[in-house]
C-alpha cells in the first residue's frame, strides 16, 4: 500500500465513496477509510430525494462505475409523518401532487389557489406527477455534470421545472413570507432533512425545500454485496479501501503530515483529508459549533401491535425550547425507537434524565402509558439551531485538533468537513455539489 498519498477519505457513505473514486480516476492518490465509529445508519447521509438519486446515478455513470451499488434495490422508499401542534402530515410519497395536498390541507387558501391553478393549466394528478418527476431527473443530472454549489441560484432551480409548477411555487413563496404557521411547518419538514432548526428561509432556500416537500424520500441501504463492490471498485483503481479507527492526527505547519490507525495498517501520510460524518466529537476532533441538542434514544415495547411507520414530532416550543424534535420509527418486531433531541450540560448522564423524559414522551402522546421501556443511553447524534445572519456570514465549521507540541486543540489547513455541521443550505444536495467539485479535496 502506498501510504503517502493526496488524500485520505474518511467516511462510510454514498457522497465519501463517490469522491474516493473520482480522485482515483482522476490520477491522484485516495484511501477510503471506513473508520469504525462512522455509522453506515448516519440519518443525513441515508435519506435522498429525486434530485439527489438523478445527480449520484448521473455522477456513477461519469465515473464508469461498472457495479449496481446504486441500482434501485440499493434505494428504499421511505415517506414519514411530520407532527406539529397536533396536526399530522403524511409527507415524501411517491406522488409529488399528493406531498403537496397534504401540505396544503393545513392551509385552506394555499390549497384553493394551488387547485385553481391546475384547472386553468387543465393539469390532472398524473400529469403533475409525470412532469414534476422528469423535470427533477433533469435538474439532477444538471446540477451533477455543469454546476457546482457556488454557481446554483434560484434561477438554476427553476430552470427545469414547468412554467405552472413553478407559478404554485410562487403562490407558495407568497404564503411562506404571510403565515407564520406555513414558515414553522416548512422549518420543521426542513429540520427532518438537515437537522437544523431555523424559521427564516432565503429565496434558494424556499424553492429547493419547496421542490423536497413534493418528491419522495429514499433511504439507502448498504448492503454486505454492495460494500464488496465498493471496497473492489476502489481496490481496482490504485486506491485503498479498509476499515479501521483514525486514532492520532499529526500536523505540520497546521497542515496533514500523519495519520495513526487503530490496525496493522500503521501510519499514513496524506497531504489533505476529507471527512464525511455527521459526528466529529467521537473522532475527537474538536469544532466551534454551538448551540446544538444532543440525542437520547429509548428503545420501547409496545403494547399494541403497530404499522411500521417513522414520526417526527414538534411544537411550539421547539422553536427556542429545551427539545427541538423527538423521531419516533416503530419497528416490524413490536417495539420503537425513540431519538429526543435536548438541549444538556456536557456532563449529563443518561440515568438523571430518563424518568423525566419517560413521563414527557407520556405525556405528549408519544408513548402509551402500557409500553415498556426496554433500555436507553445518549448518542451521538445532533440538531443545531442557527439564525439567518449566521447563513448570510457564510460562517464555516473550524476544525480544531490537538497538536502534540502544545496538547492543545488548534485550527488546521487541509482538512474539509462534509456533514450537517455546516449548517448546509441545500442539506444533502449541497454536500454532494460540494463532494463533485472534488479538487477541493487534492
Amino acid at each position: 500500500m502506498n501510504k503517502k498519498i493526496n488524500t485520505l477519505v474518511i467516511g462510510n457513505n454514498i457522497a465519501s465513496f463517490l469522491t474516493a473514486t473520482q480522485i482515483l480516476k482522476s490520477g491522484f492518490g485516495a484511501i477510503y477509510l471506513k473508520d469504525k465509529r462512522i455509522k453506515a445508519s448516519d440519518p443525513y447521509f441515508k435519506f435522498f430525494g429525486p434530485l439527489d438519486l438523478a445527480f449520484i446515478k448521473a455522477w456513477a455513470e461519469d465515473l464508469e462505475l461498472e457495479t449496481n451499488i446504486f441500482d434501485e434495490d440499493s434505494f428504499v422508499h421511505s415517506p414519514f409523518y411530520l407532527k406539529y401542534n397536533g396536526k399530522q402530515t403524511l409527507c415524501a410519497s411517491l406522488s409529488p401532487f399528493l406531498n403537496f395536498s397534504q401540505v396544503c390541507r393545513h392551509f385552506p387558501e394555499l390549497y384553493n389557489e394551488f387547485i385553481n391553478r391546475l384547472r386553468i393549466e387543465d393539469v390532472d394528478q398524473e400529469k403533475f406527477d409525470q412532469d414534476f418527476t422528469s423535470s427533477i431527473k433533469r435538474l439532477g443530472e444538471s446540477l451533477c455534470r455543469y454546476k457546482t454549489f457556488h454557481q446554483v441560484t434560484v434561477s438554476t432551480l427553476r430552470s427545469d421545472l414547468p412554467n405552472y409548477i413553478y407559478d404554485i411555487y410562487a403562490l407558495f413563496k407568497k404564503h411562506l413570507r404571510e403565515n407564520k404557521e406555513l414558515e414553522k411547518f416548512t422549518s420543521c419538514f426542513r429540520c427532518v432533512y438537515t437537522k437544523t432548526l431555523e424559521q427564516t428561509f432565503s429565496d434558494l432556500e424556499s424553492i429547493y425545500f419547496f421542490i423536497l416537500m413534493l418528491s419522495p424520500r429514499y433511504r439507502f441501504q448498504w448492503q454486505e454485496n454492495k460494500e464488496e463492490q465498493a471496497t473492489k471498485t476502489i481496490e481496482s483503481l490504485g486506491g485503498n479501501s479498509f476499515e479501521d479507527i483514525a486514532e492520532e492526527f499529526s500536523f505540520a505547519s497546521k497542515r496533514p503530515w500523519a495519520v495513526q490507525l487503530s490496525s496493522f495498517t500503521g501510519v499514513v501520510a496524506p497531504q489533505k483529508i476529507a471527512i464525511f460524518s455527521s459526528n466529529l466529537d467521537k473522532l475527537n476532533i474538536s469544532h466551534n459549533i454551538t448551540d446544538l441538542y444532543r440525542c437520547v434514544k429509548l428503545d420501547y415495547k409496545l403494547s399494541d401491535n403497530l404499522i411500521s411507520a417513522d414520526y417526527y414530532h414538534f411544537s411550539e416550543n421547539s422553536f427556542g425550547g429545551d427539545i427541538a424534535l423527538i423521531r419516533k420509527e416503530i419497528l416490524k418486531d413490536e417495539t420503537c425507537q425513540i431519538k429526543i433531541f435536548k438541549q444538556f450540560d456536557d456532563c449529563l448522564k443518561y440515568d438523571f434524565c430518563e424518568q423525566e423524559l419517560h413521563e414527557f414522551l407520556l405525556a405528549n402522546d408519544i408513548i402509551d402509558e402500557n409500553d415498556t421501556l426496554i433500555k436507553g443511553r445518549l448518542t451521538n447524534e445532533t440538531c443545531m439551531l442557527r439564525n439567518h445572519s449566521v447563513i448570510n456570514s457564510n460562517s464555516r465549521i473550524n476544525l480544531k485538533f490537538r497538536m502534540a507540541d502544545s496538547g492543545k486543540y488548534d485550527s488546521v489547513k487541509g482538512v474539509y468537513y462534509q456533514g450537517p455541521l455546516k449548517k448546509n443550505n441545500l442539506g444533502i444536495t449541497q454536500t454532494l455539489l460540494e463532494a463533485r467539485d472534488f479538487k477541493t479535496y487534492i
